[in-house]
Protein backbone atom coordinates (compact mmCIF):
# COMPACT_ATOMS: atom_id res chain seq x y z
CA UNK A 1 0.00 0.00 0.00
CA UNK A 2 1.30 3.49 -1.01
CA UNK A 3 2.39 6.13 1.59
CA UNK A 4 -0.54 8.15 -0.54
CA UNK A 5 -3.16 5.72 -0.33
CA UNK A 6 -2.53 5.96 3.14
CA UNK A 7 -2.87 9.57 3.86
CA UNK A 8 -6.23 9.07 1.97
CA UNK A 9 -7.36 6.48 4.51
CA UNK A 10 -6.16 8.28 7.33
CA UNK A 11 -7.94 11.40 6.01
CA UNK A 12 -11.28 10.14 5.01
CA UNK A 13 -11.48 7.67 8.67
CA UNK A 14 -10.50 11.33 10.52
CA UNK A 15 -13.62 12.98 8.49
CA UNK A 16 -16.15 9.68 8.76
CA UNK A 17 -16.72 10.04 5.14
CA UNK A 18 -17.35 6.43 3.53
CA UNK A 19 -15.56 6.26 0.01
CA UNK A 20 -13.08 4.37 -1.85
CA UNK A 21 -9.93 5.57 -0.78
CA UNK A 22 -7.81 5.25 -4.10
CA UNK A 23 -10.32 7.84 -5.23
CA UNK A 24 -9.39 10.10 -3.15
CA UNK A 25 -5.59 9.08 -3.85
CA UNK A 26 -5.84 10.42 -7.18
CA UNK A 27 -6.96 13.52 -6.46
CA UNK A 28 -3.86 14.16 -3.63
CA UNK A 29 -1.90 12.89 -6.44
CA UNK A 30 -2.67 15.20 -8.83
CA UNK A 31 -1.69 18.26 -6.01
CA UNK A 32 1.69 19.79 -5.80
CA UNK A 33 3.65 18.73 -2.80
CA UNK A 34 5.14 20.94 -1.03
CA UNK A 35 7.17 20.91 2.28
CA UNK A 36 7.71 24.01 4.46
CA UNK A 37 9.28 24.45 7.69
CA UNK A 38 8.54 25.99 11.20
CA UNK A 39 7.38 29.59 11.26
CA UNK A 40 6.04 29.21 7.49
CA UNK A 41 2.87 31.33 7.55
CA UNK A 42 0.64 29.57 5.13
CA UNK A 43 -2.33 32.13 4.96
CA UNK A 44 -2.71 35.64 6.85
CA UNK A 45 -5.80 36.61 8.53
CA UNK A 46 -8.28 38.73 6.21
CA UNK A 47 -5.74 38.40 3.12
CA UNK A 48 -7.15 37.72 -0.20
CA UNK A 49 -7.64 33.36 -0.46
CA UNK A 50 -5.96 31.56 -4.05
CA UNK A 51 -5.44 28.26 -2.33
CA UNK A 52 -6.23 25.38 0.52
CA UNK A 53 -4.24 23.06 1.93
CA UNK A 54 -4.34 19.41 2.93
CA UNK A 55 -2.21 19.21 5.22
CA UNK A 56 -0.19 15.46 5.10
CA UNK A 57 2.74 15.88 8.04
CA UNK A 58 3.01 17.85 10.81
CA UNK A 59 1.03 21.18 12.91
CA UNK A 60 -0.20 24.29 12.12
CA UNK A 61 -1.46 26.43 14.94
CA UNK A 62 -4.61 28.54 13.80
CA UNK A 63 -5.44 32.06 15.10
CA UNK A 64 -7.47 34.90 14.81
CA UNK A 65 -7.41 38.22 16.07
CA UNK A 66 -10.56 39.45 18.69
CA UNK A 67 -12.37 42.22 19.39
CA UNK A 68 -8.86 44.47 20.57
CA UNK A 69 -6.17 42.93 18.07
CA UNK A 70 -4.73 40.59 20.22
CA UNK A 71 -4.04 37.35 17.89
CA UNK A 72 -5.77 34.38 19.87
CA UNK A 73 -5.25 30.47 19.11
CA UNK A 74 -8.15 28.81 18.18
CA UNK A 75 -6.80 25.47 17.21
CA UNK A 76 -3.92 23.41 16.82
CA UNK A 77 -4.48 21.11 13.56
CA UNK A 78 -2.13 18.07 13.45
CA UNK A 79 -2.41 16.19 10.13
CA UNK A 80 -4.02 14.46 8.20
CA UNK A 81 -6.25 17.97 7.79
CA UNK A 82 -8.03 20.57 5.70
CA UNK A 83 -6.88 23.99 5.48
CA UNK A 84 -8.37 26.73 4.38
CA UNK A 85 -11.30 25.46 1.90
CA UNK A 86 -13.25 27.94 3.96
CA UNK A 87 -12.58 30.87 2.02
CA UNK A 88 -12.51 28.91 -1.34
CA UNK A 89 -15.94 27.97 -0.46
CA UNK A 90 -17.16 31.37 0.63
CA UNK A 91 -14.89 33.57 -1.47
CA UNK A 92 -14.17 35.92 1.40
CA UNK A 93 -10.77 37.07 2.75
CA UNK A 94 -8.75 34.64 5.16
CA UNK A 95 -11.00 34.18 8.48
CA UNK A 96 -7.50 33.36 10.16
CA UNK A 97 -3.91 33.13 9.75
CA UNK A 98 -1.82 29.85 9.72
CA UNK A 99 1.10 28.90 10.79
CA UNK A 100 3.64 26.06 10.42
CA UNK A 101 4.50 24.91 13.86
CA UNK A 102 5.79 21.40 13.27
CA UNK A 103 7.58 20.86 10.16
CA UNK A 104 4.55 20.42 7.55
CA UNK A 105 4.17 19.05 4.14
CA UNK A 106 0.88 20.07 2.12
CA UNK A 107 -0.45 19.31 -1.23
CA UNK A 108 -2.18 22.66 -2.50
CA UNK A 109 -5.08 23.05 -4.06
CA UNK A 110 -4.90 26.05 -6.28
CA UNK A 111 -8.46 28.16 -6.88
CA UNK A 112 -8.84 26.61 -10.19
CA UNK A 113 -8.15 23.15 -9.19
CA UNK A 114 -11.04 23.07 -6.00
CA UNK A 115 -13.57 24.85 -8.72
CA UNK A 116 -12.23 21.56 -11.06
CA UNK A 117 -12.88 19.25 -8.26
CA UNK A 118 -16.40 20.15 -7.34
CA UNK A 119 -17.56 20.48 -10.88
CA UNK A 120 -15.92 17.16 -11.50
CA UNK A 121 -18.72 14.17 -11.81
CA UNK A 122 -16.21 11.35 -11.28
CA UNK A 123 -15.47 9.22 -8.19
CA UNK A 124 -12.88 11.26 -7.62
CA UNK A 125 -14.72 14.64 -7.65
CA UNK A 126 -17.22 12.96 -5.60
CA UNK A 127 -14.31 11.83 -2.87
CA UNK A 128 -13.04 15.41 -2.81
CA UNK A 129 -16.24 16.77 -2.41
CA UNK A 130 -17.51 14.00 0.90
CA UNK A 131 -14.55 15.04 2.26
CA UNK A 132 -14.50 19.08 2.13
CA UNK A 133 -18.50 19.12 3.37
CA UNK A 134 -17.65 17.11 6.55
CA UNK A 135 -14.75 19.09 7.21
CA UNK A 136 -16.62 22.10 7.01
CA UNK A 137 -19.54 20.53 8.66
CA UNK A 138 -16.78 19.26 11.87
CA UNK A 139 -15.55 23.01 11.78
CA UNK A 140 -19.34 24.44 12.52
CA UNK A 141 -20.13 22.32 15.01
CA UNK A 142 -16.90 23.13 16.83
CA UNK A 143 -17.81 26.45 16.25
CA UNK A 144 -21.26 25.64 17.49
CA UNK A 145 -19.48 24.32 21.32
CA UNK A 146 -17.72 27.13 21.48
CA UNK A 147 -20.77 29.50 21.03
CA UNK A 148 -22.66 27.28 23.27
CA UNK A 149 -19.93 27.57 26.30
CA UNK A 150 -19.43 31.41 25.91
CA UNK A 151 -23.48 31.86 26.49
CA UNK A 152 -23.47 29.87 29.27
CA UNK A 153 -20.18 31.32 30.85
CA UNK A 154 -19.82 35.02 29.71
CA UNK A 155 -17.43 35.51 32.06
CA UNK A 156 -14.93 32.98 30.84
CA UNK A 157 -12.18 33.14 28.09
CA UNK A 158 -13.75 31.43 25.39
CA UNK A 159 -15.95 34.40 25.11
CA UNK A 160 -13.23 36.23 23.29
CA UNK A 161 -12.76 33.33 20.95
CA UNK A 162 -16.60 32.95 19.95
CA UNK A 163 -16.96 37.52 19.50
CA UNK A 164 -13.94 36.88 17.00
CA UNK A 165 -15.34 33.74 15.18
CA UNK A 166 -18.89 35.59 14.88
CA UNK A 167 -17.10 38.45 13.04
CA UNK A 168 -18.54 39.06 9.51
CA UNK A 169 -21.57 36.59 10.15
CA UNK A 170 -23.94 39.74 9.96
CA UNK A 171 -22.57 41.19 6.45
Amino acid sequence: MSPLYQMAEKLLAKHGVDVDASHLMAVLDLLPEQKLNSGHRLCTERDPSADMWILTAGTVNVAKRDYAGKEQQLARIQAPALLGHMALVTGNPRSATCIVVVPASVRVVTRERFVALLEDLSPQGDAFRRLLISSMSGQLHAGNVAIRQAISDPSAKNMTLAESTLDGWDK
